[in-house]
């Protein structure tokens, strides 16, 4: 087990983007792949898997960025509780990055499914499919406020090595969660 970390930290010393494309393509995808057979009852092919894994490997390479942006800059502060500067981390990653992430998140995979289905999207057509207000309130205030903000708490009370593997479990799980609460 130690050799398993030691290696899992030498690979994210030396390649830290890499690892974190690798780790969001897999375990990002493998959520959705989750998330439609809860909804549907069986197995089936995520729509543009491939495209969408791919997206989600970019975007973890910008979370990867980010992280320790937002972590060293509240750090910077000078909190003397590390619960305090987590969660500070969190809510200032969340209220800014997050929404960014998440808007064009919402943008490729629609542009992906739209592509799958044989249409050649254009931005108008992209933004048209997407019910946004509805996309505010859920996707941009409620999971942030009941799900990223306290996940991302615990994420920034890791290590620094461990935060983006818990961020790409935490995408796969919020997929999976909001699949059962679509099931019923």
């Amino acid at each position: 087990m130690n050799n398993l970390i030691e290696t899992y930290a030498a690979w994210n010393a030396q390649a830290p983007f890499v690892m974190a494309f690798i780790k969001f393509a897999i375990l990002a995808s493998l959520g959705e792949a989750l998330a439609v057979r809860i909804q549907t009852g069986s197995r089936q092919r995520v729509l543009g898997w491939p495209k969408k894994a791919i997206v989600w490997g970019l975007l973890g390479m910008w979370i990867a960025w980010m992280f320790p942006i937002y972590a060293k800059g509240v750090a910077g502060l000078g909190f003397s509780s590390r619960l305090l500067t987590a969660f500070l981390t969190s809510l200032t990653m969340n209220v800014s990055f997050g929404p960014v992430l998440m808007t064009t998140h919402r943008i490729t995979d629609t542009w992906i499914d739209m592509r799958e289905k044989g249409q050649r999207p254009t931005a108008e057509m992209v933004f048209a499919a997407n019910d946004w207000p509805a996309f505010f309130r859920f996707v941009l205030v409620k999971t942030n406020l009941f799900f990223w903000i306290p996940m991302h708490t615990v994420t920034f009370l890791l290590p620094p090595m461990w935060r983006l593997l818990m961020a790409a479990a935490l995408s796969m799980a919020l997929g999976i969660i909001l699949a059962i609460a679509r099931r019923r």
